[in-house]
């Protein structure tokens, strides 16, 4: 045991590529651990307050102002990320701040013009799509944070890029929930609006604070902005943002389905299952933004069997830490359900159905970044795009029959298809397999 111990430390301390990494990983870790528990106590409070039909409508209404949020990032987040990882890893500051400065502009004036939409459109999507006029002032509170949280996704990404994946994820992922659950347990009477409004004030001060932090982080390079090749960049992000659109479409489509053929109760205790099915993904997560730049730096210098094995290791790791989530969410499905409360307790099948989606997402590895990183955005888009499609058709077949519990084995399914189809062209085009138990097999 004491020689194991010290191998471990004699990993963990050393200078090499993975000790970095999994150092890194493991600050991160730390950081998703509060995000993950600032969320958890977001969902919890909101639905302790609100109830299922209440908590039903905000997520409702949250899910049309994300997708939208979503599109208005114009496919820039992933697309920044790549060129400014490229571009720092070989000192070329004046192209970072380039990249940076064009997809900040493009998406605040693009989101604008989206939020002005949303606000004119939203008597008609209440009545006429969602059939409850109460819908209205919600959706028209939520269209003014279709910007700022567009913005804060897209710094975040700059972030990560120029190396700090830590400062992002506390900014993004861990303060945001945070402080819209205090400014929530600040109001005296609470209801689904006092909740948007809350979620609006948080997501107003981290978008002040991700510009601050992003100007201090390129601030000791002096290098003048230079002028960046927007075709190139716009050829990276056009099939980013197509990928955007249709991961939206997986993620919120079944609550809008639901939304249409059921009831918000049903959409609210989906929702709920749906999230906490998530956290067997928050290793991959953590591992995914620490890896991203990674395999950016080391495509460009062409070392494409060092990104096998990178990946190959860190999702053999990051399954080990899954496991025992995965087995405890569909084991105590019910008693995690109804921590959130006792109108929760019939989504315990939801959770258990859920739950073995995202543990096969985690054992495909990293294939998605993968991709993206590689320059293989069109592929990505292609695998995303045919999930979409699937889940539309088995939403329509599965969601009139059997309400939420359709909705949640369309969800696995679809995202069992989607790994699988990244997972091939991984392979297909680089001969990658992040799959860690046949690697070594197929290795090229």
């Amino acid at each position: 045991m004491p020689v194991l111990v010290l191998t471990i430390k004699k990993f963990i301390s050393g200078r090499g590529e993975y000790p970095v990494l999994f150092r890194s990983a493991a600050y991160s870790m730390g950081i998703k651990s509060f995000a993950v528990a600032a969320g958890f106590a977001m969902n919890w409070v909101f639905s302790r307050y609100l109830g299922a039909t209440g908590v039903g409508q905000f997520f409702l209404v949250f899910s049309a102002v994300n997708i939208l949020s979503i599109i208005g990032k114009l496919g820039m987040d992933r697309t920044v990320l790549r060129f400014i990882s490229a571009y720092a890893s070989q000192q070329q500051w004046g192209k970072v701040k380039a990249v940076q400065f064009f997809a900040f502009r493009l998406v605040s004036t693009f989101t604008v013009c989206t939020s002005l939409v949303l606000f004119f459109l939203a008597p008609y999507i209440s009545v006429h799509w969602f059939k409850d006029p109460a819908l209205t002032n919600l959706f028209r509170w939520f269209a003014i944070g279709i910007m700022p949280l567009s913005i804060i996704q897209n710094t975040s990404e700059s972030l990560k890029g120029v190396g700090k994946v830590q400062l992002a994820q506390i900014l993004y992922d861990a303060l945001l929930p945070a402080l819209a659950t205090l400014i929530f347990l600040m109001f005296t009477h609470n209801s689904g609006l006092h909740a948007i409004q809350s979620y609006l004030l948080a997501a107003g001060f981290v978008f002040l604070v991700t510009q601050t932090a992003w100007r201090l982080s390129i601030a000791k390079h002096h290098e003048k902005r230079a002028q960046p090749d927007n075709r190139e960049l716009i050829r990276s992000a056009v099939p980013i943002f197509w990928t955007n659109i249709f991961q939206q479409v997986i993620l919120w489509m079944p609550a809008f389905m639901l939304g249409l053929w059921a009831s918000p109760k049903d959409v609210g205790v989906f929702q709920i299952a749906f999230r906490i099915a998530m956290l067997i993904a928050i290793f991959q997560y953590v591992f995914n933004s620490n890896l991203a730049p990674r395999i950016s730096a080391l495509y460009v210098r062409g070392e494409i069997q060092k990104i096998q094995e990178m990946c190959g290791k860190t999702t053999r790791f990051v399954g080990a830490l899954a496991l025992p989530v995965f087995i405890a969410l569909t084991v105590f499905s019910k008693f995690f359900m109804e921590l959130f409360g006792q109108d929760f307790g019939s989504g315990a099948l939801l959770l258990t159905i859920m739950s073995i989606g995202q543990f096969y997402n985690v054992m495909m590895g990293p294939v998605g970044i993968s991709l993206i990183m590689c320059g293989k955005e069109s592929r990505m888009r292609n695998a995303v795009a045919i999930s979409a499609c699937t889940l539309l058709v088995l939403n329509c077949i599965f969601i009139p029959w059997l309400g939420a519990l359709g909705a949640a084995i369309t969800s696995s399914v679809v995202l069992i298809v989607q790994n699988t189809l990244a997972a091939w062209y991984l392979w297909k085009e680089f001969k990658i397999i992040t799959f860690p138990y046949v690697n070594r097999r197929y290795k090229k």
